[in-house]
């Protein structure tokens, strides 16, 4: 499967939707869906990769190899950073309740794990990093999905089992009202991206292929009253100037998760048509490369903008799209000097087998 562009376009679209949502949440107040997005991504170019290369004799070796170098590098760069600016920032009063242990739980990528057998407290973890969860939990399906993977790699069913397996767990964690923060409230969208990566790649890819247009439109239909309603409720409420929070079900979950499958399998299957071209533009595919950078560094210029303007009395509105700002740039200067070396470096890392087979390295990035 060669690299998509207009994936790598659409992914920085998303990106700075994101960006934007953590400035003024109450524009985009459904933005959290945005997420489930991004791991449909991970569950469709992941799963992609391993169908791709099943036959390796390193694959599982490898696999965590260049994972490791995609995300663990800056991810901890991160932490260091962070902690720094933690020791520094003490003496404004906004870290007295941080627990040690939460420095270690997100360098083991498992923050927030303690949410599944009691009430999450968030001032128990730096602020600036919260964000980060969102790699714990891909983190966690790496690995549980990989080792799946390897361990049944030469049936045909594992891949589609697996995936309405996942999509089961997210809705039943729904169901259960899992926090956002949890592995298994993302199940679906992980399961979502796995039924892609099946229906391009897999082995019946080929006879599949005249009915995906069909598939994806159906779905992009069936979500729209699952989510149209929740959308328009919380738009009205905005206009009346109501800023209560609006809560919503695991329909609107499902709903949401079944709208990015479709525009996901939409541009995949077709990614030349013409709806298209704002996706191939130059800077939505290089905001699409820098995606983690600009996701690890966002929030935390967001926030720290935002708390040391708030300490010496400036308005935070003006203060939250100045830290954006900074963001973005910072974000550009990282990308351009540490991740791209690391990912020109991951690229040499080559599957190997003990004879010629299909060979074919997913080019497309998760």
């Amino acid at each position: 499967m060669k690299r998509i562009v207009e994936l790598d376009g659409l992914r920085g679209l998303f990106c700075l939707g994101v960006v934007f949502y953590h400035v003024r949440q109450d524009w985009l107040f459904w933005y959290w869906s945005a997420m489930d997005w991004f791991f449909m991504l991970s569950g469709f170019v992941i799963t992609a990769n391993l169908l791709q290369n099943r036959r390796a004799n390193n694959l599982l070796s490898m696999f965590f190899l260049r994972r490791a170098l995609r995300i663990w590098p800056l991810y901890y760069l991160g932490l260091v950073v962070g902690l720094t600016i933690f020791v520094i920032g003490m003496q404004l009063g906004y870290w007295s309740s941080v627990r040690n242990s939460a420095w270690l739980q997100q360098a083991l990528f498992v923050q927030y794990f303690e949410g599944y057998w009691r009430t999450l407290d968030f001032d128990s973890y730096p602020f600036h990093l919260r964000h980060t969860w969102s790699l714990a939990v891909e983190e966690q399906f790496y690995v549980i999905w990989a080792l799946a993977f390897v361990a049944f790699r030469r049936t045909r069913w594992i891949v589609p089992v697996t995936a309405i397996l996942f999509i089961a767990i997210g809705v039943a964690s729904h169901l259960h009202h899992v926090h956002l923060y949890m592995l298994t409230g993302h199940m679906e969208a992980f399961g979502l991206g796995l039924l892609l990566a099946w229906l391009f790649v897999g082995e019946r890819a080929d006879s599949l292929r005249p009915y995906l247009g069909r598939l994806f439109a159906i779905a992009a239909v069936v979500s729209i009253p699952l989510w149209g309603g929740y959308v328009l409720e919380g738009y009205r409420r905005f206009l009346d100037g109501d800023d209560r929070l609006l809560k919503h079900g695991p329909l609107v979950n499902f709903g949401f998760a079944l709208l990015w499958f479709a525009l996901t399998g939409a541009v995949a299957l077709r990614p030349s048509a013409r709806a298209c071209s704002l996706l191939r533009q130059r800077l939505s595919v290089y905001l699409g490369e820098m995606c983690y950078s600009l996701y690890l560094v966002h929030y935390a210029a967001i926030t720290l903008t935002v708390s040391v303007g708030r300490y010496y009395g400036y308005d935070p509105a003006l203060l939250a799209i100045a830290g954006a700002m900074l963001g973005v740039f910072i974000a550009h200067l990282v990308h351009r000097y540490i991740e791209q070396p690391l990912l020109d470096r991951k690229v040499s890392l080559r599957y190997r087998y003990d004879a010629p087979g299909p060979g074919l390295i997913a080019r497309a990035e998760a």
